[in-house]
């Protein structure tokens, strides 16, 4: 690695997710913003503006197992950057990001919860 690496012009990717950026073409567009618009520990809404899609590295730590991505409602593939960071690929205009904590196993556990105590009403 480099001795001048710039975190925030240069982002460092895993080989195993080569095929997240594999159609992603680098082009800088200086007028680009994301801002964090609304914060809660499991769900994090930010607005992008851009004129090109762009590569974007969050601040936050990088976790898999019940995290997921949305722009405009739909859900986006999401990796690893920088070792420990969240990124994604932007897509280029204006666009709503969520980031929501959506673990399978609590919803599965609320389901048969709920169950259990209508059945036990019963």
């Amino acid at each position: 690695m480099k001795d001048n690496f710039n975190p925030s012009q240069t982002a460092i990717l895993d080989k195993r997710y080569e095929s997240s950026v594999a159609n992603y073409k680098n082009t800088k567009d200086s007028t680009s913003t994301i801002n964090l618009t609304s914060y809660q520990p499991n769900d994090l809404v930010y607005e992008s503006k851009t004129s090109k899609e762009q590569l974007a590295v969050f601040s936050e730590i990088y976790y898999d197992k019940g995290w997921n991505a949305y722009v405009d409602g739909k859900l986006m593939p999401f990796f690893r950057a920088n070792y420990v960071l969240r990124a994604m690929v932007v897509p280029a205009g204006n666009h709503k990001i969520e980031w929501k904590f959506e673990p399978v196993a609590y919803y599965t556990g609320e389901k048969v919860s709920l169950a259990f105590n209508i059945l036990l009403l019963f």
